[in-house]
């Protein structure tokens, strides 16, 4: 009678216990994300957009080429020299350094350095 009893009990217990332990690890907050480290990339320039701010960046490793679409925000400017750029100072052809970090909405970029622009064309 008693293992029958116990039986009984362990049957109605076990749900029990199991829906008190989801519930409480489902009302505990999400971990909050850590932030990425930047990405530091160098490769060039092949399109500039005006809407979004943005610019296409081709870059290689060994044989392989990677083309990213690197948004770059208002208060980010192009640095050349060390010193302050025109926004017209990146078009297709520049050579840059960019560092950015991976967004919900692309690579964004958080500095612009212009390395090297293409020669004039004659």
């Amino acid at each position: 009678m008693r293992v029958v009893h116990r039986a009984v009990l362990l049957a109605f217990a076990a749900p029990i216990a199991a829906a008190l332990l989801c519930t409480c690890s489902a009302a505990q907050p999400p971990a909050p994300v850590a932030p990425t480290a930047p990405e530091h990339l160098t490769g060039t320039v092949t399109a500039v957009h005006a809407q979004p701010r943005s610019f296409d960046l081709v870059t290689a490793v060994g044989h392989a080429l990677r083309s990213r679409r690197i948004l770059q925000p208002a208060g980010v400017t192009v640095e050349a020299h060390g010193a302050a750029a025109a926004p017209a100072a990146l078009y297709p052809g520049c050579v840059v350094r960019v560092e950015c970090r991976s967004g919900p909405t692309g690579a964004v970029a958080s500095k612009i350095e212009l390395l090297r622009a293409p020669p004039a064309r004659p």
